[in-house]
């Protein structure tokens, strides 16, 4: 149980603001100790003041615009870099939702694809079932996940034993 209660609490406890973000998420950074003007260097060359947000007994930067991906600079005014903040793409290749048929036809044209004919006489797969039944193979993680479980669960019973011991 105290292991337990441990996990909880590292788990909710406060954590710094994310550096790494997704292009159109706000940028935000505490400044509550941090002195004199302040400047985001955005990645298309823009020098843009940051006014202080005041939260209670914090100070905080927030920048909206985060539309161009690349390196975002956060500095004092005399040009000293105080955070540096990462924006990308979102990840719209990951979408493994099917595509409709017209735009299928499009891929094919402006990528000038080859298919064929009949995909199940070539020997391809022609579902995302037969896809997946293509790539898988036994022993990708089937075998450490059951030997996984039974450390964490031994790793419990271990800490309530030693808690036991050690408070009775």
């Amino acid at each position: 149980m105290p292991l337990l209660v441990r996990l909880l609490n590292y788990a909710i406890s406060f954590r710094p603001l994310s550096r790494n973000l997704v292009a159109g998420e706000p940028l935000i950074h505490e400044v509550t100790e941090i002195e004199g003007d302040l400047y985001l260097s955005t990645p298309d060359f823009r020098l843009v003041s940051c006014p202080r947000i005041p939260q209670g007994n914090r100070e905080f930067v927030r920048f909206e615009n985060t539309r161009v991906p690349g390196a975002y600079e956060l500095q004092r005014d005399g040009g000293q870099t105080l955070a540096l903040f990462f924006v990308t793409q979102p990840d719209r290749e990951s979408d493994i939702r099917p595509i409709s048929a017209s735009l299928e036809k499009d891929l094919i044209a402006r990528l000038r694809l080859r298919l064929p004919e009949d995909p199940a006489a070539a020997g391809l797969p022609t579902s995302a079932e037969g896809l997946k039944r293509s790539l898988w193979h036994r022993g990708e993680g089937d075998e450490i996940t059951t030997w996984m479980l039974l450390a964490v669960l031994l790793l419990f019973l271990l800490d309530a034993s030693l808690v036991k011991a050690w408070f009775s």
